[in-house]
């Protein structure tokens, strides 16, 4: 004789949620062998679903509802039909439903607008919405269910769920309006290279810096000039009446130009032939017998040439640049501006030929004082006080 069967009432409970991967879940007290027995919704007074497994683990039980049963036995679908009536949801739940749907709907439709404004809302709302959208869709297919299964369906603990992130997200949705998101602090021009970026000592050194390299471009254009004319009396120099075409005393070069008092004067032509100034040569003005005015200097690979420049076109005196002028090396950088004792010195521009740009003060060859390194697109790279090529302070607009 078998054991007499037994209604389990105490505790007996749906689980969250209530429908995992087509099974009820419930917390029914069960034994061994009660696979199969009904499980009963005691409202509507008809079983739902049958027990089918359960856990010792977490002490969920397992049943598989009759609507799926139905859907696969032609026959247990026709005896559903007839033995289980079935309840419809109230209609005050299924308008609940149907108006947290519209709301969502209406959500979504703001959160789009919203994203199409030129401020854009904090992206985590996208996150949000994917989540909403999930949330209702386990939502449907689980009134669904309750509807095919003959259950009630009242306001479940998913919908008022699904209410409070909806009311969430309408007041993020209404936060994410006043949201401003951090910029960097725009400037007062979108100018590339624009003064009104830098710091007032900064400003004043590339105000002259420029001033200077346009000067100098000037003095470069002048010193081509004269070069010309140089090389053309070079060409008809011949010696005696004023001119001299030879070697020079000690073979040290070659002078082919104009002469006073035997002393190169005016304009010629030097060339240089001792091993450590091998290939350096001078077009323009001489007096004195030393360079001196406006001219162009040509540079050779050689020992004296550490720094390989290439040329140089301005100003001269007493044999060396002084005043203004254009430096150029053999590997594309240019400078242009003020020049002493045949170095860079006190105002003017260097550029490189990946786009950099210095506009600043120098001293001996080196950039040293104020000014400011810029990157290829204009921006500021450095700005401050320098010290042998190397920023030493950083100095910002704020400090004015």
């Amino acid at each position: 004789m078998g054991e007499a069967q037994r209604i389990s009432r105490e505790g007996c409970l749906s689980d969250k949620p209530a429908v995992d991967n087509g099974r009820l879940r419930h917390r029914c007290d069960t034994l061994p062998g009660n696979s199969g027995s009904p499980v009963i919704d005691p409202e509507q007074r008809s079983a739902i679903a049958l027990h089918h497994a359960g856990s010792s683990r977490n002490s969920i039980n397992y049943a598989i509802p009759i609507s799926r049963i139905a859907a696969r036995s032609k026959l247990v679908g026709e005896l559903a039909k007839n033995s289980f009536p079935v309840a419809r949801p109230k209609s005050q739940d299924a308008g609940q439903l149907k108006q947290l749907r519209e709301r969502l709907t209406t959500l979504e439709e703001q959160l789009r607008k919203e994203r199409s404004k030129p401020k854009p809302i904090d992206d985590g709302n996208s996150d949000a919405m994917k989540a909403m959208r999930e949330r209702l869709a386990l939502l449907e297919d689980e009134v669904k269910t309750a509807r095919k299964e003959s259950q009630e369906t009242n306001e479940t603990e998913e919908m008022q769920a699904l209410r409070k992130q909806l009311a969430d997200l309408e007041t993020e949705l209404n936060e994410s309006r006043k949201l401003e998101i951090a910029k960097p602090e725009p400037s007062t021009s979108t100018k590339p290279y624009s003064l009104d970026l830098l710091a007032a000592k900064v400003r004043d050194s590339v105000e002259k810096a420029r001033r200077n390299s346009k000067i100098a471009k000037g003095k470069s254009q002048s010193a081509r000039s004269k070069a010309a004319e140089a090389r053309r009396v070079s060409k008809s120099a011949r010696r005696g009446r004023g001119m001299w075409a030879g070697k020079v005393r000690g073979g040290v070069g070659i002078y082919r130009g104009q002469l006073r008092k035997n002393n190169y004067h005016w304009l010629g032509f030097f060339k240089h032939l001792t091993t450590k100034e091998s290939g350096n040569a001078y077009f323009g003005q001489f007096a004195g017998g030393r360079y001196h005015g406006l001219g162009v200097f040509k540079f050779g690979n050689n020992p004296s040439n550490t720094g390989e420049v290439a040329s140089y076109h301005g100003q001269v005196s007493d044999g060396c640049w002084s005043g203004y002028g254009v430096v150029k090396w053999k590997n594309g950088a240019t400078y242009s501006g003020s020049v002493s004792n045949g170095r860079m010195s006190g105002s003017g521009l260097s550029s490189w030929k990946d786009g950099m740009k210095y506009e600043g003060q120098y001293s001996g060859g080196q950039r040293s004082g104020y000014g400011v390194m810029w990157n290829s697109d204009g921006s500021i790279s450095q700005s401050g006080y320098w010290r042998n090529n190397d920023l030493e302070r950083v100095v910002t607009k704020s400090e004015n």
